[in-house]
């Protein structure tokens, strides 16, 4: 069972660690190794604060664990990591509770992607949605604005046509009402 597990966690994708109940690293895969930069040997005994850049595991790192521990009930988190020579990493691990033969919880398994790219491009799209939004409310202003100026200038316009026709009309009045009284009568 132990040569299937080997052969499985070191052929994943995935960073894998097995942890006894006192926290400290049983197993590391070759993907673990890697992107946390330390060997499987220097890490097997140590807890995991001793290989995080910061000294300390995150407190959510730290809860997740203890609870698979104490209920046996997976939990998933995400964290982020800098290890040295590299840039910020974020990660979605899950624990699962291990168990012996009489059915003990006897540690814990962690298993952790990157999610870099996803959160990269995750916030890629929000950056994309807001500017979306920013250019959809100024094209809804620009087209307030325009409707404004074509009601101001039809208003204008039209009041400017009909005081005109008033003044012709008023003109006509004047200078025909006297002679013709239907045009008085119609003006």
């Amino acid at each position: 069972r132990e040569q299937e597990f080997r052969t499985l966690a070191e052929h994943i994708p995935d960073n894998i660690a097995r942890y006894d109940r006192q926290g400290r690293i049983l197993y590391v895969n070759p993907q673990l190794e890697k992107q946390a930069r330390i060997k499987a040997k220097e890490a097997i005994g140590k807890n995991v604060a001793e290989l995080l850049s910061s000294g300390k595991p995150d407190s959510a790192y730290r809860e997740a664990f203890e609870s698979v521990l104490n209920t046996g009930i997976d939990r998933k988190i995400e964290i982020t990591e800098e290890f040295p020579g590299t840039k910020l990493t974020f990660f979605s691990i899950r624990f699962v509770a291990e168990r012996n033969n009489a059915g003990e919880i006897s540690g814990v398994l962690a298993i952790g992607s990157d999610i870099t790219e996803l959160k990269e491009r995750s916030h890629e799209l929000e950056e994309s949605r807001d500017m979306l939004r920013k250019l959809t409310a100024h094209r809804d202003s620009a087209r307030e604005e325009e409707r404004k100026n074509i009601a101001r200038e039809i208003h204008d316009h039209i009041g400017q046509l009909l005081t005109a026709q008033r003044l012709d009309i008023a003109t006509l009045k004047y200078q025909y009402a006297a002679s013709n009284p239907h045009v008085g009568e119609a003006c």
